[in-house]
């Protein structure tokens, strides 16, 4: 092979590979704009900063509903979670057991600024931390006692006896 062929060759291989590169390039380029059309359209849920989230709280009419059997902390709770993503931000249910049986249901909302935070649907009450062994009804100032032993959510689970498992579901 001559020198001539063997420069049209490399010639030829450098163009092949600028083309590949210019079909990557335009096809994470159209990924790209597809994701930012999807933000500005609302398709995906972000976090809220603790601003946001006050915000929301003080504008949503989720905690003016009544409870009743029909209507209770599931029901607010799932209330909540969707108002929340129709605003755009991303929430999950929390199971929390009780000692003696009992259970119920709330909101976790992680923020921008890393805080992971329990809202109380029924009074939007924020909780800032939740532990096993906890009174739920000193946390949300009610009357009661209701001590916590196991925390489920899309963000962490926490049994008694056991080390938190963090990861999961958030943006």
């Amino acid at each position: 092979m001559n020198k001539a062929t063997l420069g049209i060759l490399i010639l030829l291989t450098i163009i092949s590979w600028l083309i590949w590169l210019n079909i990557e390039y335009d096809k994470n380029l159209k990924e790209c704009e597809r994701k930012i059309r999807e933000l500005k359209e609302g398709e995906i849920l972000m976090k809220p900063s603790l601003k946001e989230l006050v915000k929301f709280l003080q504008e949503d009419k989720t905690d003016e509903m009544n409870w009743s059997e029909e209507f209770d902390c599931n029901e607010f709770t799932n209330t909540f979670i969707r108002n929340f993503a129709d605003k755009g931000y991303f929430s999950c249910a929390v199971a929390l057991d009780f000692e003696g049986m009992s259970a119920h249901a709330l909101v976790a909302v992680e923020t921008r600024e890393g805080l992971l935070l329990y809202i109380e649907p029924q009074d939007d009450f924020i909780i800032e931390s939740l532990e096993i062994g906890d009174n739920y009804c000193e946390k949300v100032n009610w009357n009661c006692e209701l001590i916590i032993k196991k925390i489920s959510s899309c963000f962490e689970i926490k049994v008694k006896g056991n080390e938190t498992e963090r990861g999961g579901a958030s943006p």
